[in-house]
């Protein structure tokens, strides 16, 4: 279950057979605190800091937030005195900046939502024939003994996107897709989850775009740096996060602003950097020599604190943990970073696929563009353009020839249903792969009528789940880590915007230079360039190849027959990491450190095949 200090919540409904879930061993042993119904029996069940709950009951209504929020105890209690239902929620969700799950008790009955980006997630399962609804999946796995599902495992191995990355990673316990809920009905035994979010309607002209996210974000930014404690921020030279620091900055707090420099002597983010910090005369300026901060692939045999799942980022855990650990060192409790900024800005090419149906004379000097800056060939974007493939055709068809290499040069103008095969999966993995793909296949649905917002959408529960690994490894340090990108009223202000206005292979991310002009010196607006990582990245896979090698000698993934422990060796001890870079490393290591880091806490977890 979690580790020392990460908060996490368990909902139960109002009848007299939840105190078993409640007196539960497991919960007990981490010295967990209550929050009760109006009957006194226990509501909400966990572990949060102070500030992250606020619970107010007016009359038969209860409703506690958890998590970042704006929101003060005498205003909220006005709001839930408005509240006539469960879907009232909108009320607060609307109202309050910040990133937060919210849960309403209203008579005996029920409501659960974390937040539409999926930063906030929510997962039920059923124990003791009791609806039990929680914040983390492993809390319910450990509650109730789930089996380990195999087939997600491997599909995990992909690192996925949308519709594979929400398949449950345990047999009984259910994740809830972003932007629905949870209700429990007022037998406190039946659960029916409904959609709470829709993306917005992406009509909005330019003017008013930039308005509404300079307003979204400021509020975001606003309501981390007044939580109380010393205030980071990453300082990249990035677009993004420098416009999280100007923001910061402005709010009259000490701030600390944090640049961690790189070894590619053709990367001018460091640079950019000291510009942006020369216009914030109050700000300390924190800069990192790159031989003080471990490289990427730094530590992955040496185990970590158990994620919720398998995530990519175990790969940079200690190279990210080394910039929060020197956070910390500066007393600083919470940390704001610019992750969520690409996700939303940049803008998928895949709107102009829908767009020349509407606009072809714009269209075709806009593909023309995206065409000679990205080497699409002119036959192949030609094609990209006519194909009219449903998205479950899409998905159907998906490409599961092991070991083809990524196509760099195929346009992006499909529904993202790419996946890459590495060839150092069993035909065991390879079957319960193409078995999920089945099962889903006749059943699923984009996340967006469009293409291009389907595609963002699929592209920020990504970066969410990036971000809840990378705060929940950094709270391990004292320090909570924030992506105001992704609150979910910045994301409404992003994606309203009509898709010309971000999605241009003309400029870059015009939408954010547009809502930051006047905020952000014009000289870091008009930047167009931008790092990628690669060289950095390939020196971590070259500096730690042997101890990447040793990991499969013993792998975890092996035993459970998922993976060939002797080509992944053979692939970690290239000469040339160049070449093993495209090869699905990050997804094997994501599992294989997961499963690693949950065995050292409790006996390995049963198997369902």
């Amino acid at each position: 279950m979690q580790g020392f200090g990460v908060p996490f919540f368990v909902v139960l409904p109002d009848n007299r057979f939840t105190d078993p879930v409640a007196l539960h061993p497991r919960l007990s042993e981490l010295g967990v605190y209550a929050s009760p119904h109006p009957s006194g029996r226990p509501w909400l069940v966990g572990r949060w800091d102070h500030g992250e709950l606020l619970t107010v009951t007016v009359g038969t209504t209860s409703v506690a937030l958890i998590g970042c929020f704006a929101a003060k105890a005498g205003e909220l209690r006005e709001d839930v005195g408005r509240m006539r239902q469960l879907s009232d929620s909108d009320l607060i969700t609307r109202k309050y900046a910040g990133s937060y799950h919210v849960a309403i008790a209203m008579g005996d009955r029920m409501r659960i939502q974390g937040t539409a980006s999926g930063l906030r997630r929510v997962y039920h399962c059923e124990l003791d024939g009791i609806p039990v609804v929680a914040d983390q999946a492993d809390v319910l796995a450990d509650l109730t003994q789930a089996e380990l599902r195999m087939p997600t495992l491997a599909v995990r191995l992909l690192q996925p996107s949308f519709p594979l990355s929400e398949r449950p990673l345990w047999s009984g316990v259910t994740p809830v897709e972003p932007g629905h809920c949870v209700e429990v009905a007022g037998n406190g035994r039946s659960v029916r989850v409904r959609r709470w979010w829709t993306p917005p309607q992406a009509s909005r002209g330019m003017a008013e775009s930039a308005a509404a996210v300079r307003a979204a974000l400021s509020s975001a930014v606003s309501v981390r740096t007044q939580l109380g404690g010393q205030v980071s921020t990453e300082l990249s030279g990035g677009f993004d996060s420098t416009s999280v620091t100007f923001l910061a900055a402005r709010n009259g707090v000490p701030l600390i602003a944090c640049t961690a420099l790189v070894s590619d002597s053709t990367v001018d983010d460091s640079l950019w950097a000291s510009r942006a910090a020369a216009h914030l005369p109050g700000v300390r300026h924190e800069v990192i020599p790159a031989n003080e901060i471990p490289l990427c692939y730094a530590g992955m045999n040496t185990g970590g604190a158990p994620l919720d799942e398998p995530s990519a980022m175990a790969v940079f855990r200690e190279r990210a943990l080394g910039i929060v650990a020197r956070m910390a060192e500066r007393g600083a409790r919470h940390h704001l970073t610019g992750h969520g900024g690409d996700h939303l800005f940049t803008g998928s090419p895949a709107h102009w696929h829908t767009l020349a149906r509407r606009k072809p004379a714009k269209a075709l000097r806009e593909l023309r563009a995206y065409r000679i800056s990205r080497s699409w060939p002119l036959s192949r974007t030609v094609l990209a353009v006519l194909r009219n493939q449903t998205f479950s055709e899409a998905f159907a068809a998906v490409d599961l020839t092991p070991g083809k290499a990524v196509d760099m040069f195929e346009p992006r103008l499909g529904w993202n249903t790419d996946l890459h095969v590495p060839g150092w999966l069993t035909s065991d993995a390879e079957e319960m792969i193409a078995s999920e793909i089945g099962e889903l296949a006749a059943q699923v649905a984009p996340l967006a009528a469009s293409r291009g917002t389907h595609a963002e959408l699929s592209a920020i529960r990504s970066g969410t789940r990036d971000i809840r690994a990378l705060a929940r490894m950094s709270r391990g340090l004292g320090v909570d880590t924030h992506a105001p990108f992704f609150d979910d009223q910045v994301i409404d202000a992003a994606l309203g915007a009509a898709p010309e206005h971000r999605a241009t292979a003309w400029r870059y991310k015009p939408l954010l230079a547009g809502a930051m002009r006047d905020l952000v010196p014009g000289q870091i607006l008009d930047r167009t360039t931008k790092a990628d990582g690669t060289v950095d990245a390939v020196r971590g896979l070259r500096h730690h190849q042997a101890e990447l090698a040793e990991i499969w000698e013993d792998s975890q993934l092996g035993r459970l027959g998922l993976v060939d422990p002797g080509r992944l060796r053979s692939l970690c001890a290239r000469t040339d990491p160049l070449a093993s870079s495209d090869l699905g490393l990050s997804g094997a290591l994501a599992c294989e450190t997961w499963l690693r880091a949950r065995c050292q806490e409790k006996p390995r977890p049963r198997s369902e095949r």
